[in-house]
């Protein structure tokens, strides 16, 4: 009868074992696909006509929208990718027990140059969909440009202005007898 209990674990082990390394298969696996696909996804290329109806374009002006705005998709997607990348590099480097700050170090520096070009990359977009834009378009393109923002985006949404009643970093105040968190 105790043989089957010590069947029966083994195989458990077994299973949780095989389990584990299957799931870090995959995550490696995912990273380096997401790492290699260097053009934007289909789905994205109809958010520029979306947009251009929405800002009420037509004939020329939104061709010529929707041709800027593909060619921006197109020549930032790559970096968009490899700052989603260096970003999940860096959270794993810092949750080692022992990070290494050279390594870190060499992360943050070509994030920062990736943003840096992809901040560049939108404010040239931005100039160049200006003049193509009356005044009363272009105020639903900006607000519109804060909508349509990725993770890996140069565009970042502006913080909530701090109120009396919110607490440092503009959080709420823990309800009066609550504990503080660990």
């Amino acid at each position: 009868m105790r043989r089957w209990w010590l069947v029966l674990a083994l195989m458990l082990s077994l299973g949780i074992n095989v389990g584990v390394v299957a799931m870090l298969l995959v995550e490696r696996l995912r990273a380096t696909a997401v790492s290699r696909n260097e053009t934007p996804p289909p789905v994205l290329q109809g958010v520029a006509e979306r947009f251009g109806a929405r800002l009420g374009l037509e004939g020329e002006q939104r061709d010529r929208f929707v041709q800027v705005q593909r060619a921006f998709v197109d020549r930032t997607w790559g970096q968009r990718r490899r700052l989603l990348v260096l970003r999940e590099e860096l959270r794993r480097e810092l949750a080692r027990d022992e990070p290494d700050l050279e390594r870190i170090d060499g992360l943050l520096a070509e994030t920062s140059r990736i943003q840096a070009e992809l901040d560049r990359a939108l404010v040239e977009m931005v100039l160049e969909v200006h003049g193509m834009l009356s005044p009363e378009q272009r105020e639903p393109f900006l607000r519109g440009l804060g909508r349509l923002r990725d993770g890996g985006g140069a565009v970042r949404r502006p913080m909530r202005p701090l109120s009396g009643q919110r607490g440092p970093g503009g959080r709420r105040p823990p309800p009066e007898g609550a504990k503080p968190p660990i």
